[in-house]
C-alpha cells in the first residue's frame, strides 16, 4: 500500500504523492510514490509531472493528451491519480467500497484565479466522481494505458454534496508549535510543487488542565501564489543549459526529467554537475526569478496581514494575552528554502506598530508521530488534526465544528 510508505496508518496522519509517471514505451502509468521511484530508476519517460493539479488551473486544456503520441488526456490522468489516492486512503482507515461511495471527499486545492475559479472547481468534481467510482475496481499505483482507457470511459456524475477545501485551510493544525495558555497570530506558507498557499489564522490553546478545547480562527481569507517549486526547477533548468558546452536533445531531456532530484541535491550538497557544467546554491539564490518568487510570496503575505490589520490590531493592544508577533509556519517540499525564509523574516508594519516575524520549521519539532509521513510534507483537512479542534470563520455568525475528519 503506497500511502506516506505507511501500514494501517489513520487516514488523519497519512501523506500520498502526487506524482505521474509514464514510461518512455507509454506502457505504463505510475502514480504517487511508484512514479517517484521510476523517475529515479527508469530511463527517460515520456511524461512526468510533479505537480499535475496545476492541470486544473487551465480546464480548457483538461481534454488536451497529455504527452505526445499518449492517447490520454490530462483529465483521464487525473482521474487515475485521485481514484490511487482515494483507493489508498481507504485501504488505511479500513473502510470499504460502499463507505467510500456514500461518504462526502474533501480535496484540497489551490485558490483558483478569479477567471477559471468556476470551470476548474467543476472539472475538480467531475474527476472526483470519476476516480470515486474507479476506485475499488483494481490497484492504481501501476496501470497500463490501455487498461485506465478502460475504466475511464464509464461516465460518472458529480454528487452535489461534495466538499472541496482550499488549501491554506486544509493544513494541518498540528503544524502549530504545542505551546499552552497561548492566543497567537499564525501564518501557514506551504511552498509546494506547483502553489505556495498561504493562510492566517488566529490560534487560542488553553493550558493542560482545561476543558476547553483549542480554537483555530480564520483570518481573512487563503491565498494561493503560483510561484512555487516548479519555478525553482526551471531556474536550475536554465542555469545548466546555459552554461552545458555541448548536450544532445536525449541528455537535455534526461536532465528535465530529472530535476527534482537534481534540484534537492543542490540544496542538501551547495553544488550540482551536470551536462558537463557546475552551478552552485548561491548562483540559484541570487536570479532574478528566485528574487522575484521570494518577493512575490513575502507581498502576497504582506496584504493579507494588512487586509485583516483591524482584527489583528485587536489582539495587539489587549493587557492580558496580547499578540506580539506573527508566528509563521513554513509546510511543503521548499518550506525551507533560504531565500524564501529570508524574505518572509521581516517584521510586518501594521497601524504604526510593528509585528514581528517567527518563523517555524515543522521538522524542528519532536515528539509527534507522523507515521512515517513527512511532517514538511502534511496537508490534510483540518478536521484531520490529531487532536479535536474547533475551526471558527469569523464571517460566519455560527461555529463550524471539526472532528477527526468529519465535517
Amino acid at each position: 500500500m503506497d500511502i506516506g510508505r505507511v501500514t494501517k496508518s489513520k487516514l488523519d496522519d497519512a501523506s500520498i504523492r502526487s506524482e505521474i509517471h509514464v514510461d518512455e514505451d507509454r506502457r505504463y502509468v505510475r502514480f504517487g510514490e511508484r512514479a517517484f521511484v521510476a523517475r529515479k530508476d527508469t530511463g527517460t519517460p515520456a511524461l512526468y509531472e510533479a505537480s499535475p493539479k496545476l492541470w486544473l488551473k487551465e480546464p480548457g486544456r483538461l481534454g488536451d493528451e497529455a504527452a505526445p503520441g499518449l492517447g490520454v488526456t490530462r483529465e483521464q490522468l487525473l482521474s487515475g491519480l485521485l481514484a490511487y489516492a482515494l483507493r489508498a486512503a481507504a485501504d488505511a482507515d479500513e473502510i470499504g467500497e460502499s463507505t467510500l461511495k456514500s461518504v462526502d471527499v474533501r480535496i484540497a486545492r489551490p485558490v483558483w484565479p478569479a477567471q477559471v475559479k468556476t470551470a476548474a472547481n467543476a472539472a475538480l468534481a467531475r474527476i472526483c466522481a470519476q476516480a470515486r467510482q474507479m476506485a475499488f475496481q483494481r490497484e492504481w499505483g501501476t496501470v497500463t494505458v490501455t487498461s485506465l482507457l478502460e475504466h475511464v470511459q464509464a461516465p460518472a456524475s458529480p454528487r452535489p454534496a461534495a466538499v472541496d477545501v482550499v488549501e491554506p485551510v486544509a493544513a494541518a493544525a498540528e503544524l502549530l508549535p504545542s505551546e499552552e495558555n497561548l492566543v497567537r497570530m499564525c501564518a501557514l506558507v506551504d511552498v509546494g510543487a506547483g502553489t505556495t498557499d498561504i493562510g492566517l489564522f488566529l490560534s487560542l490553546v488553553p493550558d493542560g488542565a482545561s476543558k476547553v478545547r483549542s480554537k483555530l480562527y480564520r483570518t481573512g481569507d487563503p491565498v494561493s501564489v503560483f510561484k512555487a517549486g516548479n519555478v525553482v526547477d526551471e531556474i536550475v533548468l536554465k542555469l545548466l543549459e546555459g552554461r552545458a558546452k555541448k548536450s544532445s536533445a536525449i541528455a537535455l531531456a534526461d536532465v528535465r526529467a530529472r530535476i527534482r532530484g537534481i534540484k534537492e541535491t543542490l540544496f542538501r550538497d551547495g553544488f550540482i554537475q551536470e551536462l558537463g557544467c557546475d552551478v552552485h546554491l548561491k548562483e540559484l539564490q541570487a536570479h532574478p526569478e528566485a528574487k522575484a518568487m521570494a518577493t512575490e510570496i513575502r507581498a502576497e503575505l504582506l496584504r493579507l496581514v494588512q487586509n485583516n490589520a483591524k482584527t489583528i490590531a485587536t489582539w495587539l493592544d489587549k493587557p492580558v494575552h496580547s499578540v506580539s508577533c506573527l508566528d509563521v509556519v513554513m509546510a511543503g517540499g521548499g518550506g525551507s528554502i533560504d531565500f524564501v525564509l529570508r524574505a518572509i523574516d521581516v517584521p510586518i508594519p501594521i497601524n504604526q506598530k510593528t509585528l514581528q516575524v517567527r518563523l517555524t520549521i515543522p521538522s524542528e519539532r519532536a515528539g509527534v508521530n507522523t507515521f512515517g509521513a513527512s511532517r514538511g510534507r502534511m496537508a490534510v483537512a483540518l478536521g484531520g488534526a490529531g487532536h479535536d479542534y474547533d475551526a471558527l470563520v469569523h464571517e460566519q455568525p455560527t461555529a463550524i465544528t471539526i472532528r477527526r475528519g468529519s465535517l
